[in-house]
């Protein structure tokens, strides 16, 4: 069993997320901040959205280990932008750590500053981030370490007729032997769940909607069907009448 969810930015607004929920999403992660330069300006608006429809939701940080003049870009000056970018927000889930930027650096730097982003989030919210990355970019680019297998993963890969990121026996992870959640196309039908572009990162988390709450520290919220059927037994035990 799998939950549906998706990940939003700016360039999803104007959102609807009634519409996502009665389309079957039940989370969202929302972009954050890239390296120590860029807030999302639409961060707040999104994240009331979607938890006043009922959705889990947690945030992003991009790493960005060099901006797109080649200034490096240290963990310690990530964190100095994400920090205050969430205050007052509580994550439903673990802050997500977006790894697929190299920016010409190398990869014992990249490897450095991830690893310091993690360690600095898990010390933000005291649970280590969720990584979000692609196979074919991790492996290249960051070294082996004992933290990776701490974080649960957050897989992308787009290939038809998947039923998980790596069920064909391809793009699989050296540091992981399985995951949390899973990225499976960027084009979802953005307006079909309540967004405005056309485009829309969709995700599966791997487990059922009472392995997902569990996941987030919570109790699944009961359906109405549930609470009718529960009524309904009730009334059964005590002889209630319930006909109208």
């Amino acid at each position: 069993m799998t939950v549906h969810g998706c990940d939003t930015s700016k360039y999803q607004t104007p959102i609807n997320a009634v519409t996502g929920w009665s389309r079957g999403l039940r989370f969202a992660a929302l972009r954050v901040s890239i390296g120590d330069y860029y807030t999302d300006p639409t961060l707040r608006l999104h994240w009331d959205l979607y938890k006043a429809a009922g959705f889990l939701v947690t945030g992003y940080m991009v790493v960005a280990p060099a901006d797109s003049y080649g200034r490096k870009i240290s963990a310690a000056a990530h964190l100095s932008r994400f920090a205050p970018s969430v205050v007052g927000l509580k994550p439903d889930l673990p802050w997500v750590m977006d790894s697929e930027l190299e920016r010409g650096q190398t990869r014992q730097y990249i490897t450095s500053i991830t690893k310091d982003v993690a360690l600095g989030l898990n010390t933000m919210q005291g649970r280590m981030p969720i990584c979000y990355t692609r196979q074919s970019w991790w492996d290249a680019w960051i070294n082996p370490d004992p933290l990776w297998p701490q974080l649960d993963l957050w897989a992308a890969r787009y290939a038809e007729g998947l039923t998980g990121p790596w069920s064909d026996g391809n793009y699989v992870f050296r540091d992981w032997d399985k995951w949390t959640l899973w990225q499976y196309t960027s084009h979802g039908n953005g307006p079909f769940y309540g967004v405005t572009s056309l485009d829309l990162d969709l995700d599966w988390f791997n487990g059922t909607e009472a392995d997902l709450y569990a996941y987030a520290g919570q109790i699944a919220p009961i359906s109405l069907e549930q609470k009718v059927a529960t009524l309904w037994r009730e009334a059964k035990i005590h002889g209630w009448n319930l006909e109208p």
